[in-house]
């Protein structure tokens, strides 16, 4: 495979999201979410990656990550999507491909843009009609950005530095869903088993 054009550099933020193979679901039960999610974690703290947002939806991710060092977020994907893959493809006792290439990221740049994408990447499953909801998503960290009083340091001062305050956030997610996704309570359509 070639090389990655965008370099993964310390202190830069990056936004990571693939979908599965032909867009077939990647998450088939909350086992596979909170799997993907314990990768996820495990492997951030190994390898010293931010996670500031996430959203895992049943056919493809939304991530938000820093690196904090020379360890690569390409090879933290690399580790957590191999892991899951042969995890899920045991699980479902299939074989092949489960992701649709290699993950794509881009860096963000500009402080108007990663405002957006907080947004943008917690209000994935109201756009779905998954969640009525941002916070009412279970397979992301919108509640903790919106709700928690157990909001680890490092993600409350990131919070607290681009939007002012998690209220202010909260507007900014209220403003967003409105305006783009509006959609009344009862239309949540999306169960687990």
């Amino acid at each position: 495979m070639p090389y990655r054009r965008i370099p993964f550099l310390a202190g830069y933020i990056y936004h990571v999201y693939n979908r599965g193979a032909g867009q077939n679901v990647i998450f088939r039960s909350r086992d596979d979410y909170i799997y993907f999610t314990e990768l996820l974690i495990k492997y951030s703290r190994i390898l010293q990656i931010t996670i500031l947002a996430y959203c895992l939806m049943p056919n493809h991710f939304h991530l938000l990550l820093r690196q904090e060092n020379n360890q690569t977020i390409s090879r933290y994907m690399r580790i957590v999507t191999a892991r899951y893959a042969v995890w899920f493809n045991s699980r479902y006792e299939r074989s092949g491909t489960l992701f649709e290439g290699r993950f794509k990221a881009i860096h963000v740049d500009t402080e108007s843009y990663l405002r957006t994408l907080c947004a943008y990447i917690h209000l994935n499953p109201v756009k779905a009609r998954l969640s009525a909801h941002a916070a009412g998503w279970p397979y992301s960290n919108a509640a903790e950005w919106l709700n928690s009083d157990t909001i680890q340091e490092p993600l409350d001062n990131f919070i607290r530095d681009l939007f002012g305050s998690r209220s202010a956030y909260a507007e900014t997610i209220e403003a967003m869903s409105t305006e783009v996704y509006q959609m009344p309570d009862d239309a949540v359509r999306y169960t687990l088993e």
